[in-house]
């Protein structure tokens, strides 16, 4: 098995922050990626090709698919080190990968205390329903209680298979579906589309800037893996059938809206990828926003949920003894 595979998520996004702050804090390069190769002893072989590859003068953006990174951000690297950016990519991508695992891990911590509720209750339904026999008069409420117990199960069934289904779906997919479809997911999505709006603009800042056209862009070397490939040859059909590019990023799901002032501005290459570059600063900070803020979203609606549940529980438990009551009388 490739050793490669052994990288793990969390170990990619400490790397890439540690990274950051080393080149930030007056580190060469070399010297960076050798404390890496210190603090993270059995990825060592890693750290050492690496270091062997840039002394060779290869590319450091190439050396980072052995951290398994997705080709969407090594050519970004790749852009940004040709623009003499590099440092400053690396030390965003390390922030935001961070911020977002650490977002990661305090949705998992708050979301203990609700799932051990959620399940309590539907425990709690279920053995109602299996060792409880009321006899009591029918009403619209009734009906509505013994409707919820199928509502709440199939809810949860569903929720459940759609949820593994995107997953498997995502992880077999191509970077360009996984980011499509990643985007169209709930609550969450919004996030993957700023993260994914800003890689793109600020590639396409530093495209513009360097002074490529159009022609240039169709023309330019991308992994076949890459979400750039996919981008590319889709713009390369659309201007082959006589579109124009301001209906490829108006009807393409994946682009940024904010690029449609490359239809409408008048400024030269140099003043119009600054422009794209601004851009894709004010979607990096907005992305930033988002992925602190979704613990603010995620945690009412599960809260929400419970509450239902809970209700559903006392009236299920309540209604019954009313009705017995009642009729005693």
């Amino acid at each position: 098995m490739d050793r490669r595979r052994r990288i793990t998520g969390g170990a990619q996004i400490e790397i890439i922050y540690l990274l950051g702050k080393l080149l930030n804090n007056g580190f060469s390069l070399n010297n960076s990626i050798h404390c890496l190769g210190l603090k993270y002893p059995n990825l060592r072989y890693v750290f050492n090709k690496m270091t062997t590859s840039l002394n060779m003068g290869l590319s450091f953006s190439g050396n980072m698919r052995l951290l398994n990174l997705p080709e969407m951000m090594i050519s970004q690297l790749e852009l940004a080190e040709k623009n003499g950016l590099l440092k400053k990519v690396i030390l965003q991508l390390g922030e935001l990968m961070a911020i977002k695992n650490k977002q990661v891990k305090k949705i998992k911590l708050l979301m203990m205390y609700p799932l051990f509720i959620f399940m309590f209750l539907i425990m709690i339904i279920i053995f109602i329903k299996s060792f409880f026999t009321f006899d009591y008069k029918k009403s619209t409420l009734t009906f509505w209680l013994e409707f919820s117990d199928w509502f709440i199960i199939v809810a949860i069934v569903s929720s459940i298979i759609y949820l593994l289904f995107q997953f498997i779906i995502i992880r077999k997919s191509n970077e360009y579906t996984k980011v499509i479809r990643k985007i169209r997911l709930p609550i969450i999505g919004e996030i993957y589309r700023s993260y994914y709006e800003y890689n793109l603009l600020f590639s396409i800042g530093l495209i513009i800037k360097s002074g490529m056209k159009i022609s240039d862009i169709c023309e330019m070397k991308f992994s076949k893996k890459s979400s750039y490939f996919r981008i590319q040859k889709r713009l390369i059909h659309h201007l082959k059938l006589g579109g124009n590019i301001a209906d490829f990023i108006r009807y393409n799901e994946l682009m940024p809206k904010e690029l449609e002032i490359l239809t409408v501005s008048g400024l030269n290459h140099s003043d119009l990828g600054s422009e794209v570059l601004a851009l894709a600063e004010i979607k990096y900070d907005e992305t930033l926003e988002k992925v602190q803020k979704i613990i603010t979203k995620i945690q009412p609606i599960v809260f929400g949920i419970i509450a239902i549940l809970i209700l559903n529980t006392y009236l299920k438990i309540l209604v019954p003894v009313y009705g017995m009551m009642e009729g005693m009388y």
